[in-house]
């Protein structure tokens, strides 16, 4: 595995990362009995409750199936919670319609198409979209271009987005890589409390990936919860300071990420499976 891993990038690629030791701060979001119906119409969380505290890294390990993209969504305002309730902490109830979440967690996820971007937009529009109301970059509903464009610049440097013409081209003429790492840039940059990271580092190349594990492990520093989702178990291992273990929408364990090792987690999987 290895040997396949090293001849598709170029060279071996590990999830391991370097990260100092965590002081979780207060709760910033808070899951409380949690049940929300699938497209099917079949309860994909069932009682489900979770607290988010400031600068942590949480990772969500579970079947694909088990609830994890209705809970990203139910958290982002983008699905109908059915019972239970999503609260952000010390926010004002009437802030809490579907673009407030959408500002205050900020989701990044695996889709290309359907999500997250223009395709038939530029790059630099793109960008503008998610930033065209923060006060650095916009006054009296005046655009700041200055500041727009310094911005852009830096995210495509910072980021590595590869392109003929740079922010001037379309979307939809840009690799599956490029896109993809638009996607991430554009929502991790964000100012907001809650990073949700929903397969972040699929199909990317080694350089991207070590990227974006060190800006996921930038916005825990910050004071930022992190939500992690991912179908890479030594990922999840190696990001994570807490563990969540859900099988079939339901909450099985949380734990410390020093406290269980890959070995562990399949043997208690493979259990609640059969």
């Amino acid at each position: 595995m290895e040997y396949l891993l090293e001849m598709m990038v170029g060279r071996y690629t590990s999830f391991k990362v370097n990260k100092k030791n965590n002081n979780p701060g207060n709760t910033i979001l808070n899951i409380s009995n949690l049940f929300v119906m699938n497209n099917k119409k079949v309860l994909a969380l069932k009682n489900f409750s979770l607290k988010i505290r400031q600068g942590e890294i949480i990772g969500i390990v579970g079947v694909n199936g088990d609830g994890q993209i209705e809970l990203v969504e139910a958290i982002t305002g983008m699905r109908k919670i059915d019972k239970g309730k999503v609260e952000f902490i010390n926010e004002e109830k009437h802030k809490f319609f579907m673009g407030y979440r959408t500002n205050k967690s900020i989701p990044c996820k695996k889709d290309k198409n359907k999500k997250g971007l223009i395709l038939d937009y530029t790059l630099e529009s793109n960008i503008l979209l998610q930033i065209y109301n923060k006060k650095t970059y916009s006054k009296k509903r005046l655009l700041n271009k200055k500041s727009i464009k310094i911005y852009n610049k830096n995210i495509i440097k910072d980021f590595h987005v590869k392109s003929s013409k740079q922010q001037l081209n379309i979307l939809r003429s840009l690799s599956f890589i490029n896109i993809k790492k638009n996607i991430i840039c554009k929502k991790i940059e964000l100012q907001s409390e809650i990073v949700i990271a929903v397969q972040p580092t699929k199909n990317l190349d080694k350089d991207s990936i070590d990227y974006i594990h060190k800006r996921l492990i930038k916005q825990r520093n910050l004071g930022k919860g992190v939500l992690l989702i991912s179908s890479q178990l030594d990922e999840i291992l190696n990001l994570s300071d807490r563990i969540v273990i859900i099988n079939n929408g339901e909450l099985v364990n949380i734990v410390n990420t020093d406290e269980i090792n890959e070995k562990e987690i399949d043997f208690i999987m493979t259990k609640i499976k059969n």
